[in-house]
């Protein structure tokens, strides 16, 4: 298979699920798959969410997940395997609507142009969590004052907690043990202001 895509990785969709799991939110899975013979070709973590009476396909662990992609072989033509997931996606009866968020410039996802009707607009092709570049050189003045609300709100609330530590976790373990306490917090979050209809059947 091609290198490992963070957020379309093993640990990272199963921390999601088991986040999901442990508040009791249930997510009605898909992971699509095209073989070639006997060899795995592609991987589409997908999964499906009900907002009000329509079924919306999505990646897997949206609105975590930081940009939408596949997972295929190097041999593998990315454009052809992509039209032939999009094919099969028309096919399933149970989603009204494929929606796409942060499909990266030059990913296959982003490369085929019959793609775009389904990509939402005005969201970032890069990763916003990882992508510090547009951070460069920036001060709480290119905030908003919106922004430098939240801002001082959050540090507010992170302050009554008394003293935070920050650490570089490069054990493996370690990661993935704190990607299931993020993902559970995460959630939870989610939860406070997601009408249950949208995560459930």
């Amino acid at each position: 298979m091609a290198e490992p895509v963070l957020f379309q990785s093993y640990d990272w969709c199963v921390a999601w699920l088991r986040a999901c799991r442990a508040a009791g939110l249930r997510q009605n899975v898909r992971i699509l798959t095209i073989w070639r013979g006997d060899q795995l070709a592609l991987i589409w973590p997908l999964e499906i969410r009900r907002v009000f009476v329509f079924r919306v396909l999505h990646s897997l662990a949206d609105p975590a997940t930081q940009y939408s992609d596949i997972l295929k072989s190097h041999e593998e033509n990315g454009q052809q395997l992509v039209q032939l997931a999009l094919s099969t996606i028309r096919k399933w009866k149970d989603v009204d609507v494929l929606e796409l968020r942060r499909v990266r410039d030059g990913s296959a996802l982003g490369s085929l142009r019959n793609l775009s009707p389904f990509m939402v607009p005005d969201t970032q092709a890069t990763a916003p969590a990882l992508d510090f570049t547009s951070l460069a050189g920036a001060t709480a003045d290119h905030r908003s004052s919106s922004s430098r609300s939240n801002l001082r709100r959050h540090e507010r609330k992170i302050a009554a907690l008394g003293t935070v530590e920050c650490k570089i976790v490069d054990h493996p373990r370690a990661q993935q043990e704190l990607g299931s306490s993020f993902f559970c917090v995460h959630v939870s979050r989610l939860s406070e202001w997601i009408k249950p209809a949208v995560c459930r059947e």
